[in-house]
């Protein structure tokens, strides 16, 4: 049984890859599965058929690869689709149930994401976790949408889990690695692969590129060129199967863990002045409604606290916990992000809290934020969904007056890394202590006074004001004081 057959004949899945549009993927298959094939990418535009293509494959290998042969007593082989989520796995499960429906007389067990066939053989699904691929016998691998692979432990998660599944393929005659993907930016594995292999000089690994409409020539071409229309960088990666240019991850996973501390929660303590950061949501959606809190000592900015709320929920109530929260961290003000909802305002005024508008874009918080963890000045709590929203943030490259631009992949949330960005600015700020201002008092002078004109000194201040010797100079000559005694 080739291939082919196996695709277009009735008997197997003929009835759900008849149509025309699926006939430029048989060359390619021939070829996959000509014998001497170990490895193949297919980097293809969106709406190609690749998750469809990719759990046909599947089934094909497990029912008539031969690979049962292989297997000593007792010994299991798997085939292990892997995509970016455990919503693109159902995805990718809900194909392969439907293909076996032809097969029953195969069938031994479904599990959540397993299926186990008579022959020794399990077809499994996975998201794009390294350490929950290994010590298995693989008799393939399919890797779907491996350019978006995204993990909170690796800043490279192709590379990490391939290499982790590539020893469980060795003792397998025939085993198959096969990457299925849409294009993204000009870097990271798949790329490498691509720039690597393209040219064909190497019979056991293969690479094809081709656009949408060439695999799929069902795919209405004014469609497609509406949608690049709209947005042209990311119509022509995923209609067009072009690589992504000016993308980069935008922290290095080690300046991250560095900052990292095995704290997940500092108390409040006296003598420090907090500062609060929050990230607002409808409770609709999928966004989340995000708080972090931070402080300054000697230079380095530490993150006191962080927690999010995941949707749906009620703003109103969340609005009365986190409120709860500032109180207990003595701040009557809060910063939030200059897009935030109406109601945000009038609802924490209602709890005494006071809202302020970033001046900075989301984008602008994180590149200041990346001067911090550079200098080694950050502390962050222990937190997973933070550290794996700061390594998802990706950096695009602009000229002009606006500079790069810092945001997360599509589909992707950064609320979490969002409030801590803004959180580490705004503690950033400098700021005069109660032992400084005794010091600097002046006669006739109160405390409050004072610190009503040093307020009033700060507004002033242009963002980033780091001169210490003039900002000192600019308080005394505002408070009528002299420097020193």
């Amino acid at each position: 049984m080739n291939i082919k057959n196996f695709i277009k004949y009735k008997q197997y899945l003929g009835d759900y890859f008849e149509q025309d549009s699926w006939n430029s993927w048989l060359p390619i298959l021939n070829k996959i599965f000509d014998g001497k094939t170990s490895e193949a990418y297919l980097i293809f535009g969106r709406r190609s058929g690749k998750s469809s293509m990719a759990s046909a494959v599947a089934v094909y290998m497990a029912l008539f690869g031969g690979f049962e042969k292989q297997l000593s007593p007792g010994e299991r082989g798997y085939i292990f689709l892997i995509s970016t989520d455990r919503d693109q796995s159902r995805i990718l499960l809900n194909y392969i149930k439907a293909y076996l429906q032809k097969f029953k007389q195969h069938l031994k067990e479904e599990k959540q994401y397993e299926i186990e066939l008579e022959n020794n053989i399990t077809i499994a699904v996975r998201s794009c976790n390294f350490r929950g691929t290994r010590g298995y016998t693989n008799i393939a691998v399919i890797a779907d949408e491996l350019a978006f692979w995204r993990d909170s432990n690796s800043a490279n998660p192709a590379s990490q889990v391939i290499a982790s599944l590539r020893p469980g393929m060795a003792t397998v005659k025939g085993s198959l690695l096969l990457g299925l993907s849409s294009p993204y930016s000009a870097n990271g594995f798949l790329y490498e692969q691509w720039k690597k292999y393209k040219d064909g000089h190497n019979p056991k690994i293969k690479v094809w590129k081709r656009p949408s409409i060439e695999m799929n020539p069902s795919l209405d071409p004014d469609f497609i060129e509406e949608e690049i229309k709209k947005d042209v960088a990311a119509g022509l990666s995923e209609w067009k199967a072009l690589w992504r240019k000016g993308i980069s991850q935008f922290l290095d996973i080690s300046l991250l863990d560095d900052s990292i501390q095995d704290i997940t929660i500092r108390p409040v303590r006296k003598g420090i002045r907090y500062h609060a950061f929050i990230d607002p949501s409808s409770g609709q959606g999928s966004d989340s409604m995000t708080i972090s809190i931070a402080h300054k000592k000697d230079d380095v900015v530490f993150q006191d606290f962080i927690q999010e709320i995941k949707p749906p929920f009620s703003p109103k109530s969340v609005v009365k916990r986190f409120a709860e929260i500032l109180r207990n961290y003595r701040c009557d003000s809060v910063t939030s992000d200059k897009y935030s909802l109406g109601w945000v305002q009038d609802s924490f005024a209602d709890e005494g809290i006071t809202i302020k508008y970033s001046e900075w874009s989301t984008s602008e918080l994180y590149l200041k934020a990346e001067t911090l963890f550079t200098m080694k000045r950050v502390r962050l709590l222990k937190n997973e969904k933070q550290r794996a929203q700061w390594l998802g943030l990706e950096r695009h490259t602009r000229r002009g007056r606006h500079g790069d631009l810092v945001t997360h992949m599509k589909g992707e949330h950064d609320d979490v890394s969002n409030a801590c960005a803004g959180a580490l600015i705004e503690a950033d700020r400098k700021v005069i202590n109660d032992e400084e201002m005794d010091y600097l008092l002046p006669q006739k002078s109160t405390k409050t006074s004072v610190k009503r004109r040093m307020e009033k000194i700060y507004e002033d201040l242009p963002p980033w004001h780091d001169d210490a010797e003039q900002e000192l100079s600019d308080f005394m000559r505002a408070s009528g004081g002299r420097k020193g005694k």
